[in-house]
């Protein structure tokens, strides 16, 4: 009977292990598209800047989050 317990918690471990990679990989790729993105606004000369208001983006703010495209307002 505990072979059969065990068997379905390694199934269960193993699936919440399956998703935490899967949300893990899809954050990631989400990052990368925002880092690419930023490299984009960097070459074009938009890098730093608000897109809504078209402000600064404040340097502290860039350096916590450096793919920022938004102002703290």
């Amino acid at each position: 009977h505990s072979s059969v317990s065990g068997d379905a918690a390694d199934a269960a471990f193993d699936a919440s292990g399956e998703e935490l990679a899967s949300t893990l990989a899809e954050l990631e790729s989400k990052e990368l598209a925002q880092i690419e993105r930023a490299l984009r606004r960097l070459k074009s000369g938009n890098y730093g800047k608000c897109e809504v208001c078209v402000g600064k983006i404040p340097v502290a703010r860039l350096n916590a989050l450096p793919y920022s495209t938004l102002c703290v307002k």
